[in-house]
């Protein structure tokens, strides 16, 4: 999960875009389709993406609404803090359970940033 919030958040660029174009969901996605963010338009572009650099340009902006990330940071944040409970819960204080947690916060960190206007 960690490695997919930040994939999620990590691109920039058309370039930069393989879950799009591999055609493999991401959770921004996920919650904008469920949420029913603009739901028939999501799903029309997800389905364009694998070949349409536009469509993927297009996806990228709508992911980046703020009425559509917001509810997604709020379902993220919550998931952060059980996750960073999780490590004191399992094991002793240590540089790996300290490190655990610090890959957690950057990740979410990653996941909940402002979003930028595509490039």
């Amino acid at each position: 999960m960690l490695h997919q919030l930040h994939n999620d958040n990590a691109a920039t660029g058309a370039q930069d875009d393989h879950d799009l174009a591999n055609g493999t969901p991401t959770l921004l996605q996920a919650h904008a389709i469920e949420s029913g963010h603009h739901t028939a338009r999501a799903l029309g572009l997800r389905a364009a993406t694998r070949t349409d650099l536009d469509a993927r340009a297009a996806l990228r902006a709508l992911l980046r609404e703020p009425a559509a990330f917001e509810g997604y940071r709020q379902r993220v944040m919550p998931l952060h803090g059980g996750a960073r409970r999780l490590p004191a819960a399992l094991a002793a204080p240590s540089k790996y359970r300290r490190m655990l947690r610090i890959r957690l916060d950057m990740s979410a960190a990653c996941a909940v940033r402002d979003r930028e206007a595509p490039a």
